[in-house]
């Protein structure tokens, strides 16, 4: 496998109404981009018509994607660290699929990491203004508002850090060292466990401001709104004071 400068990692599940717009802009984001990149999507058992799709991609654009499937889903954290050991970038951007994030933020979040400047970037959505903005719920929007801001106060908080966003999916990081760890999230908590490791072995991340357009539950969102954020506050606990483990290499 020829080394590259960026890996995209895009966890895929049951995305029917976003994926072939998502690759599509990678396509032709790839085709036209300076970095030398490779995209490794990782379907993993979809039930809705999102693995016909990605199977038709890899048919048409072979050369373009490296497509890894799972029988069944086994969680977003699950399928990045698939997509993490099986990708050779200098750099790894974790993308997700359901277009909330524009690709077209990536060169100024992947240059500080390529030029040396740093080891972890951040794609802050925090401009001054609440990040969720559901028109059909209003009382949902503020439920997630007050949920990003009880997190990063929480996050900082346990990690002296300033950070605007630690919530944010935009997250890109030193592939080198990513493969070196031993993660073991297997769901959302995957996003956190990253973060924190990182922190912990000393690469703090630069942010920078991203566009970003929030999708809601009604939309497709799988965060569980109860569920998961209480899973989250345990396992950023957990992932601030566990042992880390490196992955032993020949």
């Amino acid at each position: 496998m020829s080394k590259k400068d960026i890996s995209i990692v895009i966890p895929v599940y049951n995305e029917v109404a976003n994926v072939e717009l998502c690759l599509t802009n990678l396509l032709k984001f790839r085709e036209n981009s300076r970095f030398n990149i490779e995209i490794i999507v990782i379907e993993s058992g979809s039930t809705d018509g999102t693995h016909e799709l990605v199977k038709s991609f890899e048919k048409r654009f072979r050369e373009a994607f490296r497509m890894l499937y799972e029988s069944r889903p086994n969680g977003k954290g699950s399928a990045c660290r698939l997509g993490i050991q099986e990708s050779s970038g200098d750099v790894i951007l974790i993308f997700d699929a359901d277009n909330e994030y524009d690709i077209g933020d990536l060169p100024k979040l992947v240059s500080p990491i390529l030029q040396g400047e740093t080891h972890f970037t951040l794609g802050s959505r925090h401009s001054g203004k609440p990040i969720r903005n559901f028109t059909q719920s209003k009382l949902r929007s503020v439920y997630f508002n007050l949920g990003h801001i009880v997190f990063t106060s929480y996050f900082n908080l346990l990690f002296h850090m300033k950070l605007k966003d630690p919530a944010t999916m935009w997250k890109v990081f030193d592939g080198n060292i990513a493969r070196n760890i031993k993660f073991s999230g297997k769901k959302f908590d995957f996003d956190w466990e990253i973060l924190c490791y990182f922190i912990r072995l000393g690469h703090v991340p630069i942010e920078y401001p991203i566009k970003y357009h929030s999708r809601s539950p009604n939309e497709g969102k799988k965060i569980r709104p109860i569920a998961d954020p209480l899973d989250w506050l345990y396992k950023i606990t957990l992932f601030r004071f566990s042992k880390i483990q490196l992955i032993d290499k020949p």
